[in-house]
């Protein structure tokens, strides 16, 4: 006698599933849109804080897209609109490059300042020593005693 196990699944149950799967996608969607919406809003500033920061690292990323439309037009276009449609992420970016510079920057500045100041002279005391030694130590011209050691017959195995 075997006994058949009996499931009962709902005839909706990959609806359900489809459905909390597209809601979900929806949310994350409007989680990226939202977020995108304040990157946009929030990367001028950002844009002028790096300048701000480094202003070198805008320079040279201006410099880097006049050389490429210059010596290859079409990665030259690509990066161009690239910029323009993902300015946002492209702003972080300069922010975070030229954040990351000046703390090097600052850091290495402060490694400098540290390594002069370790360059002064302290002032310090001449010691004199005294005539008489104050460790007594034996002459290691003077052999220690041989002591007999047991003949194991392996003495001569060098020579």
């Amino acid at each position: 006698m075997t006994q058949r196990q009996r499931t009962s699944r709902s005839p909706f149950a990959g609806v359900i599933a489809i459905v909390g799967l597209i809601a979900v996608i929806y949310v994350l969607l409007n989680v990226v849109k939202i977020g995108w919406w304040i990157l946009g809003v929030v990367a001028p500033i950002l844009f002028l804080i790096s300048l701000f920061l480094n202003k070198s690292v805008a320079v040279d990323f201006g410099k880097m897209l006049v050389r490429t439309l210059k010596t290859d037009l079409p990665r030259g276009i690509l990066y161009s609109a690239g910029t323009f449609f993902l300015y946002p992420l492209v702003m972080t970016f300069i922010f975070f490059k030229a954040y990351m510079s000046s703390k090097v920057r600052k850091t290495v500045n402060d490694k400098r300042a540290e390594a002069k100041q370790e360059r002064e002279f302290t002032k310090y005391e001449e010691v004199v020593e005294d005539e008489d030694d104050f460790l007594d130590l034996p002459d290691l011209d003077v052999e220690p005693p041989k002591e007999k050691l047991k003949d194991t017959g392996y003495e001569n195995l060098f020579e």
